[in-house]
C-alpha cells in the first residue's frame, strides 16, 4: 500500500498494527464514514444531506462501502452510467455487483474494442476518483482532531465529487482520439500485450507476503512466485 493513500478499514488496521501510530493520533486515517457520521450544528439545515437519514451508529469504511455502497459511490457510479447511456454505450455498471466486477472485465474484455476502451477507463475513473476523493476527506476530518470542518462542506461532499469525476471523464474525452490511434498502431492486441508484459519487483519477506495475503484483492494481475512480486502491466505504478 502506497504510504501516501492509507484510506479506510484497511489503511487504519495497517497504520495501528503495523506502523504502531496511537490511536488518538492525527496522522491515522478515518476508520468510519467522516460523510455519514458528521453531525450538524444546531442551526445549520443542510441543502443536499438530510440529517436525519443516516443512522447515528457509525459506518466502517471498508473499499465494499467505499467504491460501492457508499451515498457518493452510488451518486459517481449513476453519473458514469448517465454518461455511457448518453453515448450510446452499455452502462458501466452492467453486470457489476460490486468494485471487485472491474477487475474480472479488465482481465477478460476485448481493449482494441473502441466502446470497450471507453467503458473500461471510465470505470478505473469512477474507482480512482471515489478513492482519492475518501482519502482527501480523511484527511481533512485528521482522525476527528479537526473540528473546524465546515458544514458546508459536508453537505454538498458528493456533489463536489461528481462534478471532480465529471472533469475526469471529460479529459477521458478528449484524448480518446489519440489512444485509439496508438492502439491501431500496434501489431498485438492491446489485450495479450497488456497481459504478457510483467514486471518483478523485490524479494518481499515474509511479513510483507502476509500482508498481501490479507490485504489485496486476488487477480490473476498480480502474484507472488518463489517470494517475488510480479505484476502484469496493465498500468505503470506497482500494485
Amino acid at each position: 500500500m502506497n504510504s501516501a493513500l492509507y484510506i479506510g478499514v484497511p489503511g487504519w488496521e495497517y497504520q495501528t498494527e503495523k506502523k504502531r501510530i496511537p490511536v488518538g493520533s492525527d496522522k491515522l486515517t478515518a476508520r468510519y464514514c467522516v460523510y455519514s457520521s458528521h453531525e450538524f450544528a444546531q442551526g445549520y439545515r443542510p441543502t443536499h444531506r438530510d440529517a436525519n437519514a443516516y443512522p447515528r451508529d457509525r459506518v466502517l469504511l471498508t473499499y465494499d462501502y467505499i467504491l460501492w455502497n457508499s451515498h457518493t459511490a452510488k451518486l459517481v457510479w449513476h453519473e458514469a452510467d448517465s454518461l455511457m447511456n448518453a453515448m450510446g454505450i452499455q452502462p458501466v455498471t452492467a453486470g457489476l455487483r460490486s468494485y471487485r466486477g472491474v477487475f474480472t472485465h479488465i482481465e477478460t474484455a476485448n481493449l482494441d474494442e473502441e466502446n470497450t476502451i471507453i467503458r473500461t477507463h471510465i470505470m478505473l475513473e469512477v474507482m480512482w476518483t471515489l478513492y482519492e476523493s475518501e482519502k482527501a476527506l480523511s484527511d481533512l476530518y485528521k482522525n476527528g482532531t479537526n473540528t473546524e470542518v465546515k458544514d458546508e462542506e459536508i453537505d454538498r461532499w458528493p456533489l463536489k465529487i461528481v462534478d471532480k469525476f465529471n472533469r475526469r471523464a471529460t479529459d477521458i474525452a478528449l484524448s480518446f482520439r489519440h489512444v485509439m490511434r496508438l492502439v491501431r498502431s500496434r501489431k498485438v492486441r492491446v489485450h495479450d500485450r497488456a497481459l504478457q508484459d510483467k514486471k518483478h519487483y523485490h524479494k518481499l519477506s515474509a511479513s510483507e507476503r502476509r500482508l498481501y495475503e490479507e490485504t489485496w484483492l486476488k487477480t490473476d494481475l498480480v502474484e507472488i512466485a518463489d517470494g517475488v512480486l510480479i505484476a502484469r502491466l496493465f498500468h505503470f505504478y506497482t500494485p
